[in-house]
């Protein structure tokens, strides 16, 4: 078993944060270095541009974090997060219609991303063993292709790095992590890399939020529905405020203005957020993000890899932001690392990454069977894809009056049960039973429309 003295992880992001806190548990010494300086209090920092979009911790997710950094939840809503039951308090709109309201256990936090990784930065900063360094550039691996001894880091700006020495280095870096440039100079492949171009781009502004707007819910998702390439997303944060966030797929976008967001969402397969823009008071002005392609790199498909070094996060996999699992994914991702560090049975970085694998292939399965419903989206489709993906469209229409499929589509989509779920005879049976229901009424996407029900 290799020494357990010094864990350095790359990137104070979510993932980065999550992960040193696991490693606190299992190394002396933990150092978190990061190419900002990171911020004292609550702001979007430049290394993070998507920051400044909406975010979520889907339930999974949520209860991850929870395990992570017991009693979160409660300091969280102490500084003004919000609660949300997801079955009553979401408007969850598919092909222009709501899924039916639902008693479930499913809840989760809504907040701003600044605030949350904020939070855990504070709580991470705190830990008696721990070193967060911002302002530091690593510009290299030190070691061999067996073995990782640490990184060459140098501050941001300057020209003279050193040798960090380490026992583990874990690259939470993100989309643009320079692993595979580094495997490649210690003589290793890069890991397989699949993309689905998307090209996405997201325009987003804050708004006031007042008790009477959405009729009392603290959510609402329109989702895009082919042909439509629209998405909108509203959530409530704290200060009492909206995070708006519309979505458009190849190059369908929002003009970055108020008027621009207004006219943009009436051509959302729901017109439940351009009623609430049509009367919310802006608080910011909108700002916009492009997203090109999901990314997933195979790291558990490689046959050999370095001691020493692990990838998480969005350096292993790097999902279409617009179904919300990113967060709860590296949250799921560092709760396996702590089970891998634990009961060790086999290479850590072998048993992490065949875990992880196991956790992102059904988000990458949901997101990206969703996105190959656009033709522009390239990527395998087979007969079986195409039969299962017209029964899926059946379930989430029977949703919208079954309570049942609705909380069955809810649990799915809040990655808190496997796909499968959505096959067992239960479910089969009443997805089949609402094809045959009297048809709901046809969705008008340019009018104004009541979306309470």
């Amino acid at each position: 078993m290799s020494a357990r003295n010094h864990a350095i992880v790359l990137g104070a992001s979510m993932s980065g944060l999550m992960t040193a806190r696991v490693l606190r548990d299992h190394y002396t010494h933990v150092t978190l270095l990061d190419r900002d300086q990171l911020p004292e209090g609550v702001e979007a920092r430049r290394g993070v541009p998507q920051g400044n979009h909406a975010h979520g911790l889907l339930a999974s997710g949520c209860a991850a974090v929870e395990q992570l950094f017991p009693g979160i939840g409660a300091e969280l809503r102490a500084r003004g997060a919000i609660e949300v039951n997801i079955g009553r308090e979401l408007g969850f709109y598919n092909e222009g219609q709501r899924i039916t309201q639902v008693d479930s256990d499913l809840t989760t936090l809504v907040l701003s991303r600044a605030l949350l990784e904020s939070h855990l930065r504070e709580r991470v900063r705190g830990m008696s063993n721990m070193a967060v360094l911002g302002g530091q550039e690593v510009v290299g691996l030190v070691g061999t292709a067996a073995a990782i001894r640490g990184v060459l880091v140098k501050p941001r700006g300057g020209h003279e790095a050193v040798h960090m020495p380490a026992d583990l280095v874990v690259d939470a870096t993100g989309r643009s992590s320079r692993l595979g440039e580094w495997l490649e100079d210690l003589g290793l492949p890069r890991a397989p890399e699949e993309r689905v171009r998307v090209d996405l781009t997201y325009t987003s502004c804050v708004y006031r939020r007042t008790p009477e707007q959405a009729r009392g819910l603290k959510g609402i998702v329109a989702a895009a529905a082919p042909p439509n390439r629209r998405t909108g997303v509203a959530l409530a944060q704290e200060g009492e405020r909206w995070i708006v966030t519309l979505i458009g797929y190849f190059g369908e976008h929002a003009q970055p203005s108020h008027d621009g967001m207004r006219e943009f969402s009436r051509g959302l397969p729901s017109q439940a957020i351009y009623e609430l823009l049509r009367e919310a008071e802006p608080l910011t002005q909108p700002v916009q993000f492009k997203f090109p392609f999901s990314q997933r790199r195979r790291y558990e498909q490689l046959r050999a890899f370095p001691e020493g070094l692990l990838a998480v996060g969005d350096t292993h996999c790097s999902f279409n932001p617009s179904f919300g699992q990113g967060m709860s994914v590296a949250a799921m991702e560092a709760r396996e690392l702590q089970r891998c560090l634990q009961d060790r049975a086999a290479p850590l970085w072998k048993q992490l990454f065949q875990t992880s694998a196991r956790i992102i292939e059904t988000p990458w399965t949901i997101a990206v069977g969703a996105d190959l419903g656009y033709p522009e989206v390239e990527g395998k489709r087979t007969a079986i894809g195409r039969v299962l993906g017209l029964y899926l469209r059946q379930l989430r229409r029977g949703a919208v009056h079954d309570p049942q499929l609705a909380l069955a589509f809810l649990r799915v989509a809040q990655l808190v049960d496997e796909p499968a779920a959505l096959l067992a005879p239960s479910v089969a049976l009443r997805t089949l039973r609402s094809s045959f229901a009297a048809p709901s009424e046809p969705v008008r996407l340019l009018e104004r429309e009541s979306f309470a029900g």
